[in-house]
């Protein structure tokens, strides 16, 4: 089936939406029927009904769970950080309030998993200033404040460059019918490398100031 907004928004309000009501229905039905039993002497028709609510139940749980074979296979990679809002039971819940521009490199390989997203590749150069570091952190500012990065991050590569360029990817949405169903244009960026000049490899730095986590 093809997976399109219009497919995201069915599937979801069948399992969601459709599902519940068949289930609660047939329980109601079932309830009264076997209550019914106890109190007639014509119960072999009884178990009939039954039989069948049963097994039209079955075809139409059947077919709810082929239909939406495709939706139950990806829903896993949706997040906080690529959707705005989430199917609960017979209502739409708003997500909580993460711009695009705070999600990880996490967030943007997990939602690359969805089909209807590509990811999108820039380096940026310059944009930021390389400090040094110390046992804990690197330290970089934008002239304005200072950020951090754990010593131990693999992101950082020391090569004979001028100046400190940052690779940062996005993942991009290719098919603008899932933006109906609140689904975000574009996540990220997450940073998957720093280059940083190999001349500045052994510089220290003491930040004086407050300083903030590069990678939020």
């Amino acid at each position: 089936m093809t997976i399109n907004g219009n497919y995201w928004y069915l599937s979801e309000h069948l399992i969601n939406v459709v599902l519940p009501v068949i289930l609660f229905i047939v329980a109601i039905i079932l309830f009264i029927l076997f209550g019914i039993i106890s109190s007639t002497t014509n119960a072999k028709k009884i178990y009939k009904v039954i039989g069948l609510t049963f097994l039209i139940t079955t075809i139409c749980v059947s077919t709810i769970f082929l239909v939406t074979k495709d939706y139950r296979k990806l829903i896993s990679f949706e997040t906080n950080a690529n959707r705005k809002i989430k199917m609960a039971v017979l209502h739409y819940q708003t997500r909580p309030n993460h711009s695009s521009n705070r999600a990880s490199l996490y967030d943007v390989y997990k939602t690359l998993n969805l089909p209807f997203y590509k990811k999108e590749v820039s380096t940026e150069k310059n944009s930021i200033k390389y400090l040094g570091k110390n046992d804990v952190f690197y330290y970089f500012t934008d002239d304005k404040d200072i950020y951090q990065l754990d010593i131990s991050s693999d992101l950082i590569q020391f090569k004979p460059v001028h100046q400190v360029a940052i690779t940062k990817e996005y993942a991009v949405l290719t098919d603008d019918s899932f933006t109906s169903v609140g689904f975000k244009e574009k996540i990220g960026p997450g940073i998957s490398s720093i280059i940083v000049p190999i001349a500045k490899e052994n510089v220290t730095y003491q930040p004086k100031t407050k300083t903030y986590d590069l990678l939020k």
